[in-house]
C-alpha cells in the first residue's frame, strides 16, 4: 500500500472476530513483510499478518507489518508475526504516527521453527523516529502483548517493545517480553 502523507490512501483491511483474515508473506532473500505500508492511513481489524523467513546477506528483515508515515491509523484486534530472519519484528511503526491507535494486538518477532535462519535482532513491536509534526497525540498502544522472540549468537538482542529516536509513544496495559525460549 503506497500513498502520500499529504493525501493518504485509507484502505480498510478486516476479518471478523469469528473468522480472522490472514495475510502471509513467503520466504525471501531481503524482506518478507505481511503488510508493508508507506504514507497510507491504515484501518485494520481481525487480521493475522505474518512475514516469512529471510536468509539474504544484505540487511535481511522479516515483519508482520511495516507501517511508515501512517497518521491517524487504527490497528486493532490483530496478530503480527515476523518470520525467522537475522532481523525480525512483529510490528514496525515509524515516521509520522500522530493519532495512531494500536489496540488489542499480539506481536511476536522471529516466529517459526528454529530451523530457519539464526535471529540476532528480535523486536516484538517498534515505534521508531516518529516526531510529532501533525499536532495529534503520539501513537498509543494498549491492551496488547509483544514478544521479542528467540535469538541466538553473540550480541543478540530481544526486545518486547522498543520506543526510540524521539518517538512519543504511550503504552497502557501492555505486556512486553524480550525473550521467548525455543531458539
Amino acid at each position: 500500500v503506497t500513498g502520500t502523507v499529504a493525501a493518504p490512501a485509507n484502505p480498510r483491511i478486516e476479518g471478523t472476530a469469528a473468522s480472522r483474515s490472514a495475510v502471509t508473506a513467503g520466504p525471501a532473500t531481503t524482506r518478507s513483510i505481511g503488510l508493508d505500508s508507506l504514507g497510507a492511513t491504515i484501518d485494520t481489524q481481525y487480521v493475522n499478518y505474518s512475514g516469512g523467513p529471510v536468509s539474504g546477506a544484505l540487511n535481511p528483515v522479516s515483519a508482520g507489518v511495516w507501517i511508515v508515515d501512517a497518521t491517524s491509523s487504527a490497528v486493532r484486534d490483530s496478530m503480527f508475526r515476523g518470520g525467522r530472519s537475522p532481523s525480525c519484528l512483529g510490528a514496525y511503526f515509524g515516521g509520522a504516527l500522530g493519532g495512531v491507535i494500536v489496540q488489542n494486538i499480539d506481536a511476536e518477532a522471529c516466529f517459526g521453527a528454529p530451523a530457519g535462519p539464526a535471529s540476532v535482532n528480535a523486536i516484538g513491536t517498534a515505534f521508531d523516529a516518529c516526531p510529532m509534526l501533525s499536532g495529534l497525540p503520539g501513537p498509543a498502544m494498549s491492551n496488547s502483548n509483544s514478544r521479542g522472540g528467540a535469538v541466538s549468537g553473540a550480541n543478540s538482542i530481544a526486545i518486547g517493545v522498543l520506543v526510540s529516536n524521539g518517538c512519543d509513544a504511550s503504552l497502557t496495559n501492555v505486556t512486553a517480553t524480550g525473550y521467548t525460549a525455543g531458539a
